[in-house]
């Protein structure tokens, strides 16, 4: 097991009676089949330790298993409840997946934070929660001369929803550009428009934006203007890079 992955499984063996690790994770998943999985996964750890057996195998696949199909976040913050929960408001309020699409208000921020009766100052743990998404490059900060130290709001950076929708949606942007690699090799098309990969796709904005995010973050776009407007996708065309094709065919 890489580093990532041991440490998941120390903290599983720490968690009496073992499950307490899971139903944690299981409370930030939104993919229905990802729940039905882990419930199924949770009940077998159960049945173990009835019998009186140490489940520790189980729990070391369960543990890779959600590592490879992206279960469990990558991400790990100091403030790890608050930043999951403003990730999942910037996620979860987006229609396009644009880098100002929400634009979360400090009062808004707060309110989310606030939800956990155990944080006292929850102003203080505001910019320690937005200071550790911004040194991650997954928000943008917006000042003004309401909120604390001059924060008036935050929203997600252009790389938000290609590294956060695995989470929170029902698809993920990494599968979906291999899908538009494979659909552009298919019609044997070099270049194609955004507009014609949807309708062939009919993924929407939200979610092709996503994807597209996603290619141009891998240096897999050889175009990469952003739109300017006057469309609903980030690109108005897709052309792929030669590392695109080493990677996806």
């Amino acid at each position: 097991m890489n580093k990532k992955v041991n440490a998941f499984f120390d903290e599983a063996k720490c968690s009496a009676p073992y499950i307490g690790f899971f139903y944690r994770i299981r409370n930030n998943i939104v993919n229905q089949e990802k729940i039905e999985w882990l419930d199924e996964r949770i009940n077998n750890i159960e049945l173990q330790i009835k019998s009186r057996n140490a489940p520790y195998d189980l729990i070391e696949q369960t543990i890779i298993q959600m590592h490879d199909e992206n279960i469990i976040s990558q991400r790990e913050y100091r403030k790890q409840e608050s930043c999951m929960r403003l990730i999942k408001a910037l996620n979860e309020g987006s229609e396009k997946a644009w880098s100002i699409d929400p634009l979360l208000s400090f009062n808004k921020c707060y309110d989310i934070i606030s939800k956990d009766k155990e944080i006292e100052d929850v102003r203080h743990e505001f910019l320690l929660a937005v200071h550790e998404l911004d040194s991650d490059s997954l928000i943008k900060i917006h000042k003004g001369a309401r909120g604390p130290k001059g924060i008036k709001g935050i929203s997600p950076d252009k790389y938000f929803f290609c590294q956060t929708d695995f989470l929170f949606q029902n698809w993920n942007p990494s599968e979906d550009a291999k899908t538009i690699f494979q659909l552009m090799a298919k019609e044997k098309k070099e270049i194609m428009r955004a507009y014609d990969i949807d309708d062939s796709l009919n993924y929407g904005p939200r979610r092709l934006n996503s994807a597209l995010a996603h290619l141009d973050y891998n240096d897999y776009i050889i175009d990469r203007n952003w739109s300017l407007g006057g469309t609903d996708y980030l690109f108005p065309q897709v052309i792929l890079t030669e590392d695109a094709y080493l990677e996806y065919e």
